[in-house]
């Protein structure tokens, strides 16, 4: 997204600015908070709309007063905030809502979803309530399309998903991508020079339908079955592109997320170890994530959540 360097509320205000949101919020929390209760807790405005159902009749000094509560609020809760000037949207004859500049972004797992995987309902309620009044709202994860698609329905958007760590953006209701950004090596030989250096790990490669693995594994297909991840195991020269992203798992003991981030201090020094060697080998055009404890996630130079 393109920020003007200035905006003014005489509404000089660049190209189609005007219909675009200027304020980001990027959300990338370590644990689940509850982000509803601090909002209505400290705007009595917020918590007696949210308890009526009705949009408050708000003066534009109350607006701005809330801006700053929820501005402060964000950034107790999210990992980075980037904020641009104030648009004064009233002069242009439209009817501000509370949030109808703002941009929320958030994580997906451990951050909108609880440390079992399940989306409390206030975090749901919370998103429509923020939308309603005007809110931009989409999930920013590093799960993929196949690994989303049993959300796409339950978790209420007006944006494109930004997905596989940031190297694509896609369109639920075009079923499109947007955006994608693939890694620019060649696929076969990454995927097989890394099976060959981890043969303990689970190597997955992350597509538009599918995950695929390229040999048998038994734990990581009721992973897969479990988050209702539409998954496949191929030969690797069969594997279809685009090469966004390709994962390394530890050990699967239990088939939810939550497993991956337990285990023993030698295990984790392991993975330690594995991202070590795969920054060293890929990472010239390739970014190395931790995901969790024992997942590593590979993509794009360059790709992250906060950058798309």
């Amino acid at each position: 997204m393109t920020v003007p360097q200035q905006a003014h509320s005489t509404c000089t205000i660049p190209g189609d600015y005007a219909q675009r949101p200027p304020l980001v919020i990027l959300s990338d929390r370590r644990e689940s908070k509850d982000l509803r209760t601090d909002l209505t807790a400290d705007v009595p405005e917020v918590r007696r709309s949210f308890d009526s159902g009705l949009r408050p009749a708000l003066r534009m000094t109350d607006i701005l007063r809330i801006r700053r509560s929820i501005l402060r609020i964000l950034n107790a809760h999210c990992g980075t905030v980037i904020t641009v000037p104030y648009i004064d949207f009233t002069e242009r004859g439209n009817i501000m809502g509370i949030y109808s500049d703002v941009l929320l972004t958030v994580d997906f797992d451990r951050t909108l979803t609880a440390p079992d995987s399940s989306i409390p309902e206030r975090n749901l309620e919370a998103i429509r309530y923020f939308i309603d009044n005007g809110g931009v709202f989409t999930v920013n994860t590093g799960r993929s399309v196949p690994m989303y698609s049993s959300h796409l329905e339950l978790v209420p958007v007006n944006a494109p998903l930004l997905l596989y760590n940031g190297s694509a953006a896609y369109d639920k209701e075009r079923r499109e991508f947007t955006f994608a950004t693939p890694i620019d090596l060649d696929m076969v030989e990454t995927l097989k020079k890394t099976m060959e250096l981890f043969p303990d790990c689970a190597v997955e490669l992350q597509g538009m339908e599918h995950h695929y693995l390229f040999t048998p594994n038994a734990g990581w297909a009721a992973y897969n079955e479990h988050n209702r991840c539409p998954y496949a195991f191929c030969e690797l020269e069969e594997a279809p592109g685009p090469f966004l992203k390709f994962t390394l798992y530890g050990q699967f003991r239990d088939v939810t997320v939550a497993d991956l981030y337990n285990g023993s201090d030698a295990e984790f020094a392991v993975f330690d170890t594995i991202h070590e060697t795969l920054e060293e080998i890929f990472g010239d055009k390739c970014a190395v994530f931790r995901a969790a404890p024992r997942i590593i996630d590979i993509h794009a130079k360059g790709v992250s959540k906060a950058a798309s």
